[in-house]
């Protein structure tokens, strides 16, 4: 029984041996050569170069872009997120005031959605007083019968700006008193502040046309100035650091017109002779700028909706001049503006990587093709000694043994 199940075992192997596609030439008819084991090297070594290529092709990936009318641009918020640093500017004066356009109103974050955060600081006040001084309009009484003091200047004016009280626009206020010519002699050639102001915003605000203030803070809100303020030429650089401004996500691998931006302003603080008209150059700072909505797909299937921005800045001078009693601009108000408004246009950016099959195919081929392309070199040459040979035979070393 054993002897008829080999026998049937050796015929089934004998029938398979037709179909072998790859006969094997027996070894003792193998001719190696020592240019067959350079060639062989090389080839190896041209493997491994195609194979690192092909990988590092593989793991790549592309971005397709795409664009397609924006279906969603109304009916939601979009989350407003910015960091902008003052260097000159302390934080008492700063203002900050976010507009629809659209409906021309005033857009309101809720607690802690703008927030003013101290660089330096310079608490001296040549203008002190000892004791506890008085807040006039300003001042309270709390339940235990004590008065809130305002010992500076800048005490006076954090107590008026708390209770919402207008400052009077000619300023005579004890703890304020200077000598007007020298308080601006002083100021045009006064260090600049080392007290400066940092400002972050964050939250929701609707996607339409509007606008972003930022200036002194009573010209935010009544468009005008004493001349105490007016005075101070220091609180009118605006020199800044924008660190970033988003509406919305960070997009990976697209460079931010805002991220990191600085400006260094040069302008001068200067009265026109004897008039009471101020200039300030390059005090107006306008932003026009487009959010393009971006829908960002990543590798991973995760979907990240931000915007990207085409901006145009403009740069003029302010003309400021004294009206009954009040400093009021007469062009344009100093500070910072931001004019923004959003595209109809959505961009589709979509990541995306060869698949693994086609890779697999590229290995494939790189091996068999060096591999046939090698063995036809060696051929070549072989055949091309091997007949250079036969001219030889006169001597008893024959190039193929060399070879």
């Amino acid at each position: 029984l054993d002897y008829f199940q080999g026998k049937r075992k050796f015929s089934n192997q004998t029938k398979m041996k037709q179909f072998d596609a790859f006969s094997k030439p027996i070894s003792e008819f193998r001719i190696k050569t020592a240019f067959g084991g350079y060639l062989t090297i090389l080839s190896m070594i041209a493997m491994i170069i195609l194979f690192y290529s092909e990988l590092k092709y593989y793991l790549n990936i592309t971005r397709k872009d795409e664009v397609t009318v924006d279906h969603l641009s109304s009916n939601r918020n979009i989350n407003l997120r910015m960091q902008l640093e003052f260097p000159k500017l302390p934080c008492d004066i700063l203002g900050v005031r976010i507009i629809n356009l659209q409906e021309n109103k005033e857009i309101y974050l809720p607690d802690g959605g703008i927030e003013f955060v101290k660089i330096g600081s310079n608490e001296s006040n040549a203008n002190s007083s000892s004791g506890c001084g008085p807040c006039y309009d300003a001042s309270i009484i709390n339940d235990l019968g004590a008065v809130n003091c305002c010992n500076t200047c800048k005490d006076i004016f954090n107590e008026y700006d708390k209770k919402g009280i207008k400052l009077p626009h000619v300023i005579s206020f004890k703890q304020c008193d200077y000598d007007k010519s020298k308080r601006i002699s002083n100021a045009l050639s006064s260090n600049l502040n080392s007290e400066g102001c940092k400002i972050k915003v964050n939250g929701y605000i609707p996607k339409v046309k509007g606008k972003i203030e930022i200036s002194h803070k009573r010209w935010v809100k009544y468009k005008e100035m004493t001349d105490l303020e007016i005075a101070e030429s220091h609180l009118f650089n605006f020199s800044y650091k924008m660190n970033y401004l988003d509406f919305g996500e960070e997009l990976p691998g697209i460079p931010n017109r805002w991220k990191n931006q600085e400006y260094i302003q040069s302008s001068r603080f200067e009265k026109l002779g004897y008039s009471q008209d101020l200039v300030f150059e390059d005090a107006y700072i306008d932003f026009d700028m487009h959010c393009i909505p971006t829908q960002y797909n990543t590798i991973n299937n995760k979907s990240i909706n931000s915007h990207q921005f085409s901006v145009r800045s403009q740069y003029k001078k302010v003309l400021v001049s004294l009206a009954n009693g009040k400093f009021i601009p007469d062009t344009s108000i100093p500070g910072i503006h931001i004019n923004y408004d959003f595209t109809p246009f959505l961009v589709k950016i979509t990541e995306s990587r060869r698949s693994f099959l086609s890779f697999i195919t590229e290995c494939c081929a790189i091996i068999g093709g060096i591999f046939a392309f090698s063995g036809m070199i060696d051929i070549f040459f072989f055949k091309f000694l091997s007949s250079v040979n036969k001219y030889r035979q006169k001597n008893n070393t024959s190039f193929i043994q060399n070879y």
